[in-house]
């Protein structure tokens, strides 16, 4: 049978689209204003029927209807209202059938909502609690009489792992945030208590960034198998600068190096050191890993790999415009050099030149030219 409509009824408004993406995608009927369904049916059906091969890859099937995933659906859409703070609630489905179109009603009785009624916290890290304690106000959405929301608590335990990778605490992973949901006397009423747990091997860590080591492949292909014997040991200002290209000077690429010997490892920096990097243009690739030579210290070594594009490349373009019984042609050559004085400086030498002729009366075409361009153009950037 085909699925023609589905609904959810009694859920509130605000949870009625949300609930909506819970129902599994193989038994949504498609809108009434597509055309992937007719597509599909017109190079897929033969004598009324579907084929069974030689299927063509055009449009979307039709919905079929699935009793294995509307249950799955229904179970999901049940799980949503409980994560919501509806603890009680539970969901039935209905499948009418009638002249093989099928109609799926999902019919909810959310019960009453739960309301968080006192917030603790259990933090075994003293300095962990005191980042969190610091910065909690600019992000937290848990307060005492809101409404129970696994989203929230999802969005509390994200922000509390952002808030750590930005304040040297490399190790800190989400798995160590969790909460318990209290149940109290009061009904609908239940306690949450945050709780973030130190790792086996004892107290989160701080850590402050060591000896960098910038790497740059010697072509766009990659880096050699072993690294060992190429890397730079003198370092200044605690980075080592190991060009195996030997195209690009220190101080130009080291500029957007904004991990810095001596700081406490931000999260932040390193994304930006990406962003920096990359917005260069003229490498492909930028993969940042860390190494720990003792791991009882504190301090992290970025090791920052970069693979170069093509430092010099070559454009032609052309095109013929037809425009009111007109014709002409357009011809550019553009040259681009990423590493013009190997310091990423991106040189580009432009050569454009067209002709635009009337045509028409048998007329041979650029027989009648009325207009002729030539430009040269050059840029650094």
């Amino acid at each position: 049978s085909i699925v023609k409509k589905v609904t959810i009824d009694s859920v509130d408004a605000q949870f009625e689209e949300q609930a909506y993406n819970y129902v599994q995608k193989d038994i949504r009927p498609p809108s009434a204003f597509s055309i992937n369904v007719p597509l599909y049916n017109l190079f897929n059906t033969k004598d009324g029927r579907y084929k069974t091969n030689n299927i063509k890859p055009f449009g979307t099937p039709p919905a079929i209807l699935d009793s294995a995933l509307v249950e799955i659906s229904r179970n999901q859409i049940q799980k949503f209202l409980t994560g919501k703070g509806y603890f009680d609630a539970k969901v039935a489905a209905e499948i009418k059938v009638e002249n093989k179109k099928a109609e799926i009603d999902f019919k909810a009785n959310q019960g009453k909502a739960s309301y968080v009624a006192k917030m603790s916290d259990s933090i075994f890290s003293k300095s962990v609690k005191d980042v969190y304690d610091r910065n909690k106000s600019s992000f937290t959405r848990l307060h005492p009489g809101m409404r129970y929301d696994v989203d929230s608590l999802t969005y509390e335990r994200e922000q509390i792992y952002r808030v750590m990778k930005e304040n040297g605490y490399f190790y800190f992973l989400r798995p160590y945030v969790n909460f318990d949901v209290i149940e109290t006397e009061q009904p609908q009423r239940v306690n949450l208590r945050l709780n973030i747990t130190n790792p086996a091997t004892g107290p989160h860590k701080q850590y402050k960034i060591g000896t960098t080591y910038m790497i740059i492949a010697p072509s766009p292909d990659g880096f050699p198998d072993s690294l060992r014997n190429y890397v730079n040991r003198d370092t200044t200002g605690g980075v080592s600068f190991t060009d195996l290209s030997k195209r690009y000077r220190k101080t130009p690429i080291l500029r957007y190096d904004f991990l810095k010997q001596g700081e406490l490892y931000d999260i932040r920096n390193e994304n930006l050191t990406y962003d920096r990097l990359y917005e260069l243009n003229i490498f492909k690739n930028v993969k940042i890993d860390y190494f720990n030579r003792d791991s009882t210290g504190n301090k992290i070594n970025p090791i920052i790999m970069v693979t170069p594009q093509k430092v010099m490349s070559n454009r032609i373009e052309g095109e013929v415009p037809f425009n009111g019984g007109t014709v002409g042609i357009n011809i550019s050559n553009t040259y681009t050099n990423n590493n013009l004085f190997r310091g990423a400086e991106r040189f580009e030498f432009q050569v454009k030149g067209g002709l635009q002729s009337r045509i028409g009366n048998g007329a041979s075409p650029f027989r009648d030219i009325y207009q002729r361009d030539f430009s040269v153009s050059a840029s650094i950037t």
